[in-house]
């Protein structure tokens, strides 16, 4: 449904290719992400990473976890959905709109609107190139603060070292729990063995997913950092 320009362009996805983790590229972030909520009842989704040649299989609980480790919230409506839509009942879609896209004042839209050049080939005094090279500037600046600020908002899955803590956080927890006066008295040398079997128990499957989902931004970072190395080339 985008046209071709936003794909390759603010999405950066080949032509075909219909994916969530397009909202990791910087030039994706004033796009809203719109799931069908039909998704939550599946066990698996398939999605494309960042090309149409290899699928990932995530259900929708990681997939909220990456989307937030990026700073982007999970809007499931129902797709199949048709409400009435009049003069008295507008579309509001306002609620999934990113809280950073910026919006023009209304005095600037207005006189933007109100001038009318006197000429065609007619260009105002107060129009001049540096104010144009100002703002490409200030633009620049603004994806990099907020690409940094991105970065810093995930660090579960980006960062190697949190996300080792992270493991050992939870495994702590869990012996914590088990390993208390009331269990000692009651298992005594047995401990050892039911904290591992309740360890194994409780944290295999949350495991797995946090594995899992370690893996995909992985290959998500890897390939956007090669998609830039190979424009740098060119």
């Amino acid at each position: 449904m985008a046209p071709e320009d936003s794909l390759t362009g603010i999405l950066q996805v080949p032509l075909g290719c219909v994916t969530p983790f397009a909202l990791y590229n910087e030039s994706a972030r004033g796009v809203s992400l719109l799931l069908d909520q039909g998704m939550r009842i599946k066990e698996r989704c398939f999605f494309h990473p960042l090309s149409n040649d290899v699928t990932i299989a995530i259900n929708t609980r990681d997939l909220d976890k990456f989307l937030s480790s990026i700073g982007k919230p999970s809007n499931y409506v129902d797709l199949e959905d048709n409400p009435p839509v009049g003069k008295d009942q507008p579309p509001d879609l306002a609620y999934v709109v990113p809280s950073d896209v910026p919006t023009l004042p209304d005095n600037i839209e207005k006189s933007a609107t109100s001038v009318v050049p006197e000429k065609k080939d007619h260009v105002a005094a107060d129009i001049k190139p540096e104010v144009k090279a100002k703002t490409a500037k200030t633009a620049n600046n603004s994806k990099k603060d907020t690409l940094s600020n991105s970065l810093g908002s995930a660090p579960t899955f980006i960062d190697p070292d949190k996300f080792v803590e992270d493991i050992l956080g939870k495994v702590s927890n869990v012996v914590l729990c088990e390993v208390n006066n009331e269990n000692i008295n009651q298992y005594g040398d047995q401990l050892g063995s039911i904290v591992s079997n309740n360890i194994k128990r409780n944290l295999r499957a949350e495991m797995q997913n946090i594995a899992t989902m370690f893996k995909n931004t992985a290959y998500t970072d890897g390939f956007h950092a090669g998609i830039h190395s190979q424009r740098n080339r060119m």
